[in-house]
């Protein structure tokens, strides 16, 4: 497939709202379309897409790189780039068809509600070169789609997937349910998350105790909520903040503390 020059306009359109054609939308709105800040990008030459489905309060970043038979010494950097749930449930990452070419992708998140990021998933594949070129050639169009979610979980593994391939509309549709784990990174007692567990701690407690109580929305965390769950009876209440503060008084007084 041959390369040809954009305008410089052209390639500094980084977002457009209009979808392109092959796009199987499953947010709520039409995903968010983009285009990769590769100099030589066509958008003629697109014949497929990444589409990332996003849950809330979690971001990913793609790294994705091309390589052609003319430059085996190694690939030309497609996409650098995170994507963010605050913008948008769901992106449409424009690629362009060319048999010849094999993509090289990797996909981590971050969950902003933990404050932690995810193990790196790696992905291959190759764009099917399409005539008459991109938008116009449904019979050969590819979508990739990431179905992305979070779970705060010990494992040895970084994310375990599931992948089914279908046809929606005549296009093949390559579709990926990823669960990132996230390691549990909390210690017991410590919710202001500051390295210490004191009577500041127990205040916070306390004052998630009473925002609960009165239906008011959570002052914490879930990484903040488990810390705070001293007692591990699955609630946030006044016998972890007294648990709190005798776990202190001990520490303060030269005594060993216990969460027994």
């Amino acid at each position: 497939m041959k390369f040809s020059k954009m305008t410089a306009a052209a390639m500094t359109a980084a977002l457009a709202i209009t979808p392109a054609f092959g796009i199987t939308a499953f947010a709520e709105n039409a995903p968010v379309e983009v285009n990769p800040s590769f100099s030589e990008f066509n958008p003629l030459e697109v014949n497929g897409t990444i589409i990332l489905n996003l849950p809330e309060n979690v971001s990913a970043s793609v790294y994705m790189t091309a390589v052609t038979p003319e430059s085996p010494e190694g690939g030309f950097e497609y996409y650098n780039a995170a994507y963010s749930y605050a913008d948008s449930s769901a992106y449409a990452l424009n690629i362009e068809g060319n048999d010849d070419r094999t993509y090289s992708f990797e996909l981590s998140v971050t969950d902003y509600e933990l404050n932690l990021s995810s193990g790196t998933f790696t992905d291959e594949f190759v764009i099917p070169d399409g005539e008459p070129y991109g938008y116009s050639d449904s019979d050969t169009w590819v979508d990739y789609s990431y179905i992305i979610s979070v779970e705060q979980k010990n494992s040895d593994e970084p994310y375990v997937f599931e992948r089914t391939e279908k046809t929606v509309d005549g296009k093949t549709l390559i579709e990926t349910n990823i669960t990132f784990y996230i390691a549990e990174t909390y210690t017991k007692g410590d919710v202001n998350e500051d390295g210490k567990i004191d009577s500041l701690d127990a205040s916070m407690v306390l004052t998630e105790y009473a925002a609960v109580a009165t239906q008011q929305p959570s002052t914490l965390t879930e990484n903040q909520k488990k810390a705070a769950d001293v007692n591990e009876d699955g609630k946030v209440d006044a016998l972890d903040a007294s648990k709190i503060l005798e776990y202190y008084a001990d520490a303060a007084t030269g005594k060993t503390p216990s969460w027994d």
